[in-house]
């Protein structure tokens, strides 16, 4: 009701030549919090999408409710399992760096000049969040446009009770996994599941040393599950790579952006399964098994 209701200010804010398109969650997502506060939040992250779009664009707003098993909140700074109301501020302007994306919740960072921001606005939204027990994340890429998710935990008489899997799902066979990711925390953190669900697992926190690796390998990769943005290599170039070593491997993207708003240079040519960021336990092994039954070597081995 917060967002609903802000939205014709927020409107105003952002000017004619930015679109404005707010979807609701369709049940109630009861918050305890100050009303003022969080539409403090959502000003300052408007704020800063109108000015990464000085030619215009769409900036979306998005309520949805997410359910963290203990594995997913791992990945979210200093979240609980638990149930939470998920806002989603995405805009289709300029994009952060990596470098710059991680300072912009420091008081008085700013890449706006001293004339045209305080470097503050971030900085509160970040501390109003944890206030409320909450955590707020951002992802972005140059020219790809900036998603920070807001997350703030339902009411108590609102909590959904999250069961966490009794065992991880077998591996569809005895498959082999090559891991790329950047973030070392998400890196371990799936790298283990797959381990411990009897997955052979190679990892790499570097696209080059991946493809390297790859090389090396003379056995079957039979899947490979990649970051969408790193430095030095994309990863629709790292599968490429990959596959060119080794034809057979299926591909699983993850990124933190949805699959809808993947950038346009990060379209591929090769079937590909995908998954949201941040990760659960129950969707990683979920979206394993079906990128393996999905690739030839799965059915070849399936006769």
């Amino acid at each position: 009701s917060v967002i609903d209701g802000f939205k014709s200010l927020l409107s105003r804010v952002i000017g004619e030549d930015i679109k404005l398109d707010v979807k609701l969650s369709e049940k109630p997502l009861p918050i305890t919090a100050d009303s003022a506060q969080i539409e403090q939040v959502l000003m300052n992250l408007a704020v800063n999408a109108r000015d990464a779009m000085p030619k215009g664009g769409l900036l979306s707003i998005e309520i949805s409710l997410v359910d963290f098993d203990a594995a997913c909140a791992q990945q979210v700074s200093e979240l609980a399992a638990g149930s939470y109301a998920l806002i989603s501020v995405r805009d289709s302007g300029v994009g952060i760096d990596k470098q710059t994306l991680s300072r912009i919740f420091e008081p008085f960072f700013t890449t706006k000049g001293r004339e045209n921001g305080t470097g503050l606005g971030l900085a509160t939204s970040y501390g109003i969040v944890k206030q409320h027990g909450g955590s707020i994340w951002a992802y972005s890429d140059v020219g790809a446009g900036t998603i920070f998710h807001v997350y703030l935990p339902l009411s108590k008489e609102a909590e959904v009770t999250i069961v966490e899997p009794a065992s991880e799902l077998p591996p569809a066979f005895a498959a082999t996994v090559m891991v790329v990711e950047d973030d070392e925390a998400v890196l371990g953190l799936v790298c283990e599941v797959l381990t411990r669900s009897g997955y052979f697992v190679i990892e790499s926190s570097d696209p080059i040393e991946a493809v390297e690796r790859a090389a090396a390998f003379k056995d079957p990769i039979h899947l490979i599950i990649s970051d969408l943005v790193m430095p030095e290599m994309r990863g629709p170039e790292v599968c490429a790579k990959v596959r060119e070593l080794h034809p057979e491997t299926a591909v699983i993207y993850m990124s933190g952006y949805p699959e809808n708003n993947l950038a346009s240079k990060d379209s591929s040519p090769m079937d590909f399964v995908f998954l949201q960021k941040p990760v659960t336990v129950k969707t990683l092994l979920e979206k394993c098994r079906l990128a393996l039954q999905k690739s030839d070597r799965f059915r070849a081995l399936a006769r």
